[in-house]
C-alpha cells in the first residue's frame, strides 16, 4: 500500500514542476484513483485515533495538495493557448514513435514512387495524377507556369485529405493508415522525378516545401494518431477492446488536434507565399528556417514527456 502513496507523491511533485494541465490522461486518472486510496486511508486512521503517527499526517499532507489539484475552481484541462505552448509538444514527445513510424512509411512510398518514375513504365504517371494532367506534363516542358499553381493547390488539398484519413481509418487495424500515407508519399516521389527529368527540380521543391515543412509533419502527426488507435484495436493489453480504444483516443486526439494549427499556417504558406515571384533558393530557404522552427517547438515537450516516462 505505501508504495502507492510514495506513487501519488511522485505525481504531485511533478505536478508542482510542470503543472497538471501537462499530465497525460492516464495520468490525471491515476491520480484521482491514488487520491481516494489516501483519502480512505486517512479516514481509516482517524476512525482508529491513529492521529498522532508520521505516517497520518504525511498521508493528510498528500491527500490536501491532491485535492488542491483534483477539485480547484479552475478547471484542470489545458485552454487553447497552453495546448499550443505544452501540451500539443508534450503529446508529440510522448507519441514520437508512432509519428517517427508514420513519416518513415511515408517516405518509403517517396522513395519507391521516385523509382518507380525513373525506371518504371513510361505512363505510369497518368495512373497516379488527375485525368489529363499526366500526359500534359510529360509532353509540354512549358507547363510550370500553367500548371504549377495547380500541383501546389493540389498537392495541399490532399495532404489535408490525407491527414484526415490516416486519423481517422487508424480503427481498421491500421492498414489504411499504412495504404495513404504510403500512397500519398509515392504520389510526391512520382512527381519529383518527373519534375527532375524535365530540369524543374529547384521549381518543384520551391513549390512543395514553403508549405510542406508543415504540411508534411501534420500528415505525420495525424498518421501516428491512427496508429495509436490501431495499436488498441489490435494490442488492447488487459482492457477490454473498447477501453483500450477510449483510453488511446484520448492519447491521439491531442496529435490530431495538433494538425489543425500546422494546416492553417501552411494554408496561408501556400496561399500567399509559394505563388510569389521569389527566387526557388528563397523559397526553399524559407522552408528551411519554418521547419527548424518547428523542430525548436516541438522539442519542447522533451522535458516534460521525459518526466513522465521516468516516474513510470
Amino acid at each position: 500500500m505505501e508504495q502507492h502513496f510514495q506513487r501519488l507523491e511522485r505525481l504531485l511533485q511533478k505536478a508542482d514542476g510542470i503543472g497538471i494541465v501537462r499530465f497525460a490522461p492516464e495520468e490525471m486518472e491515476e491520480l484521482g484513483l491514488l487520491y481516494r486510496r489516501a483519502a480512505a486511508e486517512v479516514a481509516f486512521l482517524r476512525s482508529r485515533n491513529q492521529t498522532a503517527s508520521p505516517g497520518y499526517w504525511w498521508l493528510n499532507d498528500l491527500v490536501f495538495r491532491a485535492s488542491g489539484y483534483l477539485y480547484s475552481t479552475r478547471r484542470p484541462g489545458p485552454g487553447l493557448v497552453d495546448f499550443l505552448l505544452n501540451g500539443l509538444p508534450s503529446a508529440v514527445y510522448r507519441s514520437r514513435k508512432v509519428v517517427l513510424l508514420a513519416a518513415a512509411i511515408f517516405l518509403a512510398g517517396g522513395v519507391a514512387g521516385y523509382l518507380l518514375q525513373i525506371f518504371g513504365p513510361a505512363d505510369v504517371t497518368r495512373l497516379f495524377l488527375p485525368p489529363g494532367q499526366g500526359g500534359r506534363i510529360s509532353t509540354h516542358p512549358s507547363y510550370t507556369s500553367a500548371w504549377g499553381p495547380f500541383m501546389s493547390s493540389f498537392i495541399m488539398t490532399n495532404n489535408i485529405k490525407v491527414a484526415i484519413i490516416a486519423f481517422a481509418t487508424g480503427v481498421f487495424a491500421g492498414l489504411p493508415t499504412v495504404y495513404v500515407l504510403f500512397s500519398n508519399g509515392l504520389l510526391l516521389g512520382i512527381l519529383a522525378a518527373l519534375y527532375q527529368s524535365h530540369r524543374y527540380s529547384l521549381y518543384f521543391w520551391s513549390l512543395i516545401l514553403p508549405h510542406g515543412a508543415l504540411e508534411l509533419p501534420a500528415i505525420f502527426l495525424a498518421g501516428g494518431a491512427g496508429f495509436l488507435l490501431a495499436g488498441a484495436v489490435v494490442a488492447p493489453g488487459d482492457h477490454y477492446r473498447g477501453e483500450a480504444l477510449r483510453r488511446a483516443a484520448k492519447e491521439a486526439l491531442p496529435l490530431f488536434l495538433g494538425t489543425v494549427p500546422l494546416l492553417i499556417v501552411a494554408g496561408l504558406i501556400e496561399g500567399f507565399f509559394t505563388p510569389s515571384t521569389l527566387d526557388p533558393r528563397l523559397k526553399i530557404g524559407f522552408a528551411g528556417v519554418v521547419f527548424t522552427l518547428l523542430v525548436l517547438y516541438l522539442n519542447r515537450g522533451r522535458k516534460s514527456g521525459r518526466v513522465g516516462e521516468d516516474e513510470v
